[in-house]
């Protein structure tokens, strides 16, 4: 009965190992290079021991069918392939775990990757440094933040300032504009305003800007800053460079 018992433990373990064998195959396929080794020695491992347990397995089977099991030889005998037996099973199930283990890695790392790739989708940043002949531009409905910098025409800085609803950071650098038209209904998530203008002597939307909470004004004298705006900023900078 005992050998019996240690004959059903390998079967289970054997179903479980022969189950777990294919999947750590195709893992060991898709994994770089340095765990690829490792994970190769493993496997080879796991079918060396996959084929004692089948010896296991069939020795037992024979000694509940055939064997004296009153002569102390056999109960020796028997007594290791049990021990073998049940040390082969726990092999197994320790294995068992690290596979799974190894896959729910996996499984947050492609979530996490995926996750990633989603919020570099959504932050999108455009610059347009030297661009004096750009006509038209495209619409990017991901842009959040946005750079201009001289030269380039007007009206593709309010084209492209007031078309992208997310955007969410502005800078502009300009030594000629000397107004800023911005549309505070297409701006709701505007929260950082960079302006390095000389000339620039007003910005209609200032009052209008309720999403702005960072403000950096260089090199822009003649700016007003009404005072509605910078009771709602928290971080106000007026600088000469």
């Amino acid at each position: 009965m005992a050998a019996l018992f240690a004959s059903l433990a390998v079967r289970k373990a054997l179903d479980t190992l022969s189950s777990l064998l294919p999947a750590s195959l195709a893992a060991s396929s898709s994994s770089s290079a340095a765990n690829r080794a490792r994970q190769e020695q493993d496997l080879e491992d796991m079918r060396m021991l996959e084929r004692t347990m089948r010896r296991i397995h069939a020795t037992l089977h024979d000694a509940e069918q055939h064997w004296d099991i009153h002569e102390e030889s056999t109960k020796l005998r028997l007594k290791e392939l049990k021990e073998l037996a049940y040390d082969a099973e726990d092999v197994v199930e320790e294995y068992e775990y690290e596979v799974n283990r190894c896959k729910v890695e996996a499984l947050e790392l492609s979530a996490s990757t995926a996750d990633h790739k989603r919020k570099r989708q959504q932050n999108l940043s455009l610059k347009l440094l030297n661009c004096p002949s750009l006509a038209t531009v495209s619409q990017f409905p991901s842009l959040t933040v946005l750079h201009v910098c001289d030269p380039f025409k007007e009206e593709i800085l309010q084209r492209l300032v007031n078309s992208h609803m997310m955007l969410e950071e502005l800078h502009i650098e300009s030594d000629t504009i000397n107004s800023i038209c911005l549309d505070p209904l297409k701006l709701p998530s505007l929260k950082n305003l960079d302006v390095r203008c000389p000339n620039l002597k007003s910005c209609n939307a200032f009052a209008g800007l309720t999403s702005l909470k960072i403000l950096w004004i260089r090199c822009s004298p003649r700016l007003h800053i009404p005072d509605s705006l910078r009771s709602q900023l928290e971080e106000l900078r007026i600088l000469d460079f």
